[in-house]
């Protein structure tokens, strides 16, 4: 897990999408994305999820959008996601696109709502994406 408390919103969102480029893929179940798979393995949020993880993966529903995860499991996201919940729904959305070309937009869109997703990390996840 990282732990985003002291971060600013750029910081985290170069740590996970770092974490994303290390793992080499999206953190999937069959067709669905997912927090955790067990292995080590976790989409955008579920890298700063704040719970112990065991060979069960999460404690919740792993199929829910962050902000459902936000009304439903509050304890579950760290004060930076809570505040900023905007910018964490898109970084989530940032891991599920499954095309290069969707994640681009969406780094595009990042850039341009919140200043954010400029590094060579962010470019390097597009890359990995579907053609």
């Amino acid at each position: 897990m990282i732990d985003i408390s002291e971060m600013t919103i750029q910081q985290a969102g170069d740590a996970i999408v770092g974490k994303l480029v290390e793992q080499g893929a999206q953190c999937m179940d069959g067709d669905n994305c997912v927090y955790s798979d067990g292995r080590g393995n976790h989409c955008s949020i579920g890298w700063v999820l704040l719970y112990d993880e065991d060979e069960n993966g999460v404690p919740f529903d792993a199929f829910v959008n962050v902000c459902r995860l936000m009304e439903d499991n509050p304890e579950a996201l760290p004060q930076l996601v809570l505040d900023n919940i905007d910018f964490f729904s898109e970084l989530q959305s940032f891991h599920d696109f499954h095309a290069a070309q969707g994640r681009e937009d969406c780094r595009i869109g990042m850039i341009d709502s919140y200043n954010v997703g400029t590094s060579e990390v962010w470019k390097k996840w597009v890359k990995l994406g579907n053609p």
